[in-house]
């Protein structure tokens, strides 16, 4: 079975981990304010209904040093710099 990461934040909702879908991002990723105040703007419903305003470019290539692989098998994704909410607003 596979689960999408939409299917793990309505789990952690049903849960009680996130108190309501309207909650700001930040409540539960607080790196991303120091990255951009609007990011206090964000909702977790945006991101899970993709109207979040962000422009990223999910470009699958074969290259295992690609902004992609970084994100996917990093551990500072704010580092690889695929969003700036500074400019996609």
């Amino acid at each position: 079975m596979c689960y999408s990461s939409e299917h793990y934040v309505i789990l952690a909702h049903k849960i009680g981990y996130i108190k309501s879908l309207s909650d700001p991002v930040t409540d539960y990723v607080p790196e991303l304010k120091d990255a951009d105040p609007k990011f206090a703007q964000l909702k977790i419903e945006h991101l899970l209904d993709m109207t979040a305003g962000l422009k990223f470019n999910e470009n699958y290539s074969w290259n295992p040093f690609s902004k992609m692989a970084k994100l996917y098998m990093g551990n500072n994704t704010l580092k690889v710099n695929a969003i700036n909410p500074s400019k996609n607003f």
